[in-house]
């Protein structure tokens, strides 16, 4: 995300492991539509979580309990936020405590199965528990 410098930002998908890829493909459209509606800026980016290949959206500047309604409302579980210093955490929809995951940083070849593609720059959480 190097063009948001010193920005935090969440990501959040509509995707779901044990849905068809249409049906996620679907639920990421609507859950594009509803970032268009709430005016919200963000990028569309490729994402994989826990092994799986996802649709994913940055988010810059949006409120962690906004970031985890609107993730509730998808079905999903989680919600990754990164704060200005690009510490990441995982954010739970359940309420559970979030979990700390280190730095978000870039990266090169291969990685473990989370990871965010923006364009050709892979990125992924590098020192946490």
């Amino acid at each position: 995300m190097r063009d948001l410098p010193n920005t935090p930002f969440v990501i959040l998908s509509a995707s779901v492991a044990d849905r068809s890829m249409v049906e996620n493909f679907r639920q990421s459209v609507s859950l594009k539509e509803y970032l268009l509606f709430l005016d919200l800026k963000f990028k569309m980016v490729q994402g994989r979580y826990e092994g799986k290949d996802e649709i994913a959206f940055v988010i810059p500047n949006l409120d962690y309990e906004d970031a985890l309604d609107i993730a509730s409302y998808f079905n999903q579980e989680t919600v990754l936020a990164v704060d200005a210093k690009r510490e990441a955490w995982l954010l739970f929809t359940d309420g559970s405590d979030h979990k700390y995951l280190g730095y978000w940083s870039e990266v090169q070849g291969q990685c473990n199965d989370n990871y965010t593609l923006d364009g050709e720059i892979k990125y992924t959480c590098i020192g946490g528990s």
